[in-house]
């Protein structure tokens, strides 16, 4: 009866053809699990679903340890050629609700899941962090500290993401990044030795920087919203 994996209230009526109250009563049972008032799968189905779901993102965790989970969207599409779209999202959701799987805005992760480096690169990357502490905010190219710290190049894309979204790095552009202990340092000198507006000027006396850096600083505050530019000045916001 379930070939279509979902039907109406009136297409398992037409199949069965018994009478609507009677089919009411049935659908009530264990067996079968409602999508929404009027349309309807099996529960074996729906856990079929919900195991596939988590073998999935359990194969992506494996794979994929540093980042956040697996894009929704892209799961998602994977899944469409053996389910409806909007059952998988019934399932997606309910899941979510009894907390089987986690949710991080585009990304879906599985209970208890928390990106982590792989432990043979463990120590290298708390040497590769050391190395950038050290430095302050006079940072070389992260490139090169990468190169010194001997982790594969086809790691380097998750790491950096990892370590941003983890806050233990900030980049101020493409190339040069802080360690965010001394990013958020560097933000709590300037708020309390400048007025609410003030100029680059008076940011480059305050923290000792050339432009090469005060410049990408600053404008990463512009972008996470905590100053905005006005000519050559900016405002706390």
């Amino acid at each position: 009866m379930f070939e279509d994996k979902v039907l109406s209230l009136s297409e398992i009526t037409a199949k069965t053809s018994l009478d609507e109250l009677t089919v009411q009563e049935i659908l009530k049972e264990e067996d079968f699990q409602g999508i929404t008032s009027k349309e309807f799968t099996l529960a074996a189905i729906h856990e079929a679903i919900e195991e596939e779901i988590a073998d999935r993102l359990n194969e992506f965790h494996l794979e994929n340890p540093m980042r956040q989970g697996a894009n929704k969207a892209e799961l998602l599409q994977a899944m469409q050629n053996k389910y409806p779209k909007m059952l998988i999202e019934f399932v997606l959701n309910s899941g979510i609700e009894k907390k089987a799987f986690q949710r991080k805005g585009q990304y879906l992760q599985n209970k208890g899941f928390l990106p982590h480096v792989p432990k043979s690169w463990q120590k290298r990357t708390d040497n590769l962090i050391a190395e950038l502490k050290k430095d302050g905010y006079k940072v070389k190219p992260f490139d090169e500290y990468y190169a010194s710290a001997g982790i594969p190049e086809n790691l380097k894309g998750d790491l950096k993401r990892y370590l941003e979204d983890q806050e233990i790095l900030v980049p101020l552009d493409a190339q040069n990044y802080w360690h965010g202990d001394h990013f958020r340092a560097a933000v709590e000198e300037l708020k309390k030795s400048t007025a609410a507006e003030f100029e680059v000027g008076h940011a480059k006396e305050v923290l000792g920087l050339s432009r090469k850096y005060m410049i990408p600083f600053l404008e990463k505050l512009d972008s996470l919203g905590m100053t905005r530019r006005t000519e050559n000045k900016r405002i706390w916001v």
